[in-house]
């Protein structure tokens, strides 16, 4: 159902609920717990893991040198996590954030009054929160992420990295848009993964820039079920803005 990449080590979600890691092992971060189940979402750091379950609770597994396992007694009704490199994001369904972790650039204190949030996303040293109303709130140390748009239209997915990029659903238009997963970024450029359908085609598109942005228009490509691709081999920056746009 989704996977989630570490530093070196890779976490999977099967359709089951269960959870599958491979790769680098050394403090047992790619071996989930024996009696994980009912998993709806999973996050990887540097050396740690995380999983949110059906119930809303968080379990975590792997090195906890700066408390990354220490998940805040009673934490429920989550609906959302995040893992950076070795702290966690928690979105609970009152749009509240909690998080846990390395705290050495500030990137646990959740700023106060932080409300409506709607997805969380976290990096080394700093943690980001999509907002219901679009702005974007971010704190710890964002090193290069300096000159992010405080506010967009449309976002359905937002990703951290140490230079960072967006998903855009566009215009707020969700018949008109599909809902992206993170960016990635490799030797080709960027790729967006997200859930299409067989029969529906996509159009990747790409900013430099938000606000004041001219989108490029990509090549159009069929959609697939559970699991579509588009590829933007023009990136030449660390950055880019995108929205994938349903043609049919």
């Amino acid at each position: 159902m989704s996977i989630a990449a570490g530093w070196r080590h890779c976490l999977a979600l099967r359709r089951d609920g269960t959870v599958v890691g491979w790769g680098e092992n050394a403090q047992r971060q790619a071996t989930p717990p024996a009696d994980l189940h009912s998993v709806v979402g999973i996050g990887a750091g540097f050396t740690h893991s995380v999983a949110l379950r059906s119930d809303g609770t968080a379990v975590a597994w792997g090195n906890n040198i700066v408390g990354q396992l220490d998940v805040p007694p009673g934490l429920h009704s989550l609906v959302a996590i995040a893992a950076g490199a070795d702290h966690t994001l928690g979105l609970k369904a009152d749009g509240a954030v909690v998080a846990w972790g390395q705290n050495s650039e500030g990137q646990t204190e959740v700023p106060a009054g932080l409300t409506d949030v709607v997805a969380v996303a976290a990096d080394d040293t700093y943690s980001l929160a999509l907002r219901r109303d679009g702005a974007l709130v971010l704190w710890g140390r964002a090193g290069a992420v300096t000159n992010f748009p405080p506010k967009l239209e449309g976002v359905q997915a937002i990703c951290a990295d140490s230079r960072i990029a967006y998903a855009l659903l566009g215009n707020g238009t969700p018949t008109s848009f599909a809902a992206a997963a993170n960016p990635v970024r490799n030797a080709e450029g960027f790729s967006v993964e997200f859930a299409g359908e067989r029969g529906s085609a996509y159009r990747l598109e790409s900013a430099d820039q938000l606000p004041g942005f001219r989108w490029n228009l990509g090549v159009p490509a069929p959609g697939e079920d559970q699991r579509s691709i588009l590829r933007d081999p023009t990136a030449t920056g660390p950055a880019r803005f995108y929205q994938i746009r349903r043609l049919r």
